[in-house]
């Protein structure tokens, strides 16, 4: 956390410096992930919890499983309440991104971006689509503005989900907790929170 602190914060001091920004998570997976390999820290006696083995590759399609569906209303009372949830989770992250970054948000818009990605996700057996607490607070961290961020990172993703997921096993939580931890520590009001 410090690490990530101490580039956050330098990035903050000079236009020449904000690419300390984007580089603190990068330097704390690689350093974290070198040291716990370097001194066995995933072995006995240390133990230290790793990220362990991820799965190679891209998911594989869904879409044709979805005629005929099976069960359909035992179904739709779990989908709306993931649904409400969804949508909670994405407008209040939008909202505190809104006022921290002081622009308008169009939820109307926001509501259709994340129809149409759950509605492509789910031909592809993915997670529910929401605005992500983390990742949208480690992407405001690391100061990405426009959608070009998010078209990068998802090529990102795809490149280490295709080559370099052995990289990872080694990564321990509690690096991966601390990345998460000082990015989202951002987004924390006191002042809003005090006044409601």
């Amino acid at each position: 956390i410090a690490i990530l602190i101490f580039m956050k914060e330098s990035g903050k001091l000079s236009r020449r410096l904000v690419w300390l920004r984007a580089f603190g998570p990068l330097t704390v997976t690689i350093l974290s992930t070198a040291i716990t390999a370097g001194l066995r820290l995933d072995q006995a006696p240390h133990r230290v919890r790793t990220v362990g083995v991820v799965p190679k590759g891209l998911p594989q399609q869904t879409v044709t499983l979805w005629f005929p569906m099976a069960h359909v209303g035992k179904k739709l009372g779990l989908a709306v309440l993931i649904c409400l949830i969804d949508v909670l989770e994405s407008i209040s992250i939008a909202k505190s991104l809104a006022i921290k970054n002081r622009y308008e948000l169009d939820a109307t818009q926001e509501l259709r971006g994340l129809g149409l990605a759950n509605l492509v996700g789910a031909a592809f057996n993915c997670y529910t689509t929401t605005g992500s607490f983390s990742r949208s607070a480690v992407m405001d961290t690391v100061g990405a503005r426009t959608q070009a961020a998010g078209l990068t990172g998802g090529f990102a993703v795809m490149v280490v989900l295709l080559a370099l997921t052995p990289l990872f096993r080694l990564m321990p939580n509690n690096a991966q907790g601390a990345i998460i931890i000082s990015a989202v520590v951002g987004l924390i009001q006191v002042g809003g929170a005090c006044t409601a």
